[in-house]
């Protein structure tokens, strides 16, 4: 059920929704991935999106291909905000025993911030990285590492974009161009955006996943 409250980080009343994922493990990991290919592939066609990578479109310097744009403009408008952050109205919420495991802002809604407070951890700049992506025709998917040295669960998210064929990582979060990715992978796993998704659920500015442990962006 969708539910409101005001987010003093991003400053303004913000929609969420709450929903339960399993504890831990790739199981989690898959029905949180779930959830943000569904949210990137939902919002590419949204105005708001469409806004937006007309918008990078029109910056673009000559000679630059449509994915450095895309990392560029990415860079520029979000600002990396750990979970324990985004997350602090809500835990509360979360219902008895539970935690909150990760915070996730809506491509749509996260464009809707800039110009305020735009932020998030890294599943939050990939899902807008791929809607962008998406809405350019470049097909995206993410790709998940687990780059904790102490950990096999998977601890951080980024995209890779397939211009004409080829692979482009696009780390917006960590990166600090096109191409670069983390060598620090014990395991690397990809998925397709679009390509189906295991949850279900209503609209929301911030989707509150409730129930384990796992913390993207923690290294």
């Amino acid at each position: 059920m969708r539910q409101s409250l005001y987010h003093s980080a991003l400053g303004q009343d913000v929609m969420y929704e709450v929903a339960q994922v399993p504890e831990g493990g790739d199981a989690q990991t898959e029905a949180v991935v779930a959830m943000m290919s569904r949210y990137a592939t939902e919002d590419a066609t949204s105005a708001e999106i469409r806004r937006d990578a007309q918008a990078l479109m029109s910056e673009r310097v000559a000679g630059d291909e449509p994915v450095d744009a895309v990392f560029r403009w990415v860079k520029r408008h979000l600002a990396f905000v750990k979970d324990e952050q985004t997350a602090i109205p809500f835990q509360s919420m979360a219902g008895p025993g539970s935690v909150v495991v990760e915070t996730l802002i809506r491509p749509r809604d996260m464009s809707v911030l800039i110009g305020g407070s735009p932020q998030g951890d890294c599943d939050d700049f990939s899902m807008y990285t791929a809607a962008l992506l998406i809405n350019l025709g470049i097909p995206a998917s993410f790709v998940t590492v687990a780059a904790d040295p102490g950990s096999d669960d998977y601890s951080h998210i980024y995209v890779a974009a397939y211009p004409g064929g080829r692979r482009v990582a696009m780390d917006t979060s960590h990166g600090a161009n096109p191409g670069w990715e983390t060598t620090k992978g014990k395991r690397v796993r990809e998925w397709p955006v679009g390509g189906g998704g295991l949850m279900g659920g209503g609209v929301g500015a911030l989707a509150i996943l409730a129930i384990g442990a796992w913390l993207l962006c923690r290294w």
